[in-house]
């Protein structure tokens, strides 16, 4: 029992980071190409190194990967206490 418990949960808590790992890399290219437009269109060095803000359509793709891996967190998680004696004779063989 125990065993199937904490794979389901590293499985999770592996996925959620997965998740936020995507997320960041997104915003952290979104921010290059920002940079890289403004320094193209002759803004000064110092004002386009500065982070700018993220647009409304930015913001809600972000906060809908966000829900979406809440929701793929809470299914995951349901799924655990649904099934647990799943593996429970693992290593006793």
């Amino acid at each position: 029992m125990w065993n199937s418990y904490f794979v389901r949960g590293a499985l999770v808590e592996t996925e959620l980071y997965r998740r936020m790992d995507r997320v960041w890399t997104a915003y952290l290219k979104l921010l290059g190409e920002v940079t890289s437009l403004r320094a193209d269109r002759g803004v000064d060095l110092e004002r386009a190194a500065e982070t700018p803000a993220p647009s409304a359509s930015e913001v809600d793709e972000l906060r809908n990967e966000l829900e979406e891996s809440k929701r793929n967190a809470r299914r995951l998680d349901e799924a655990l206490h649904r099934e647990p004696h799943y593996g429970a004779g693992w290593g006793r063989e």
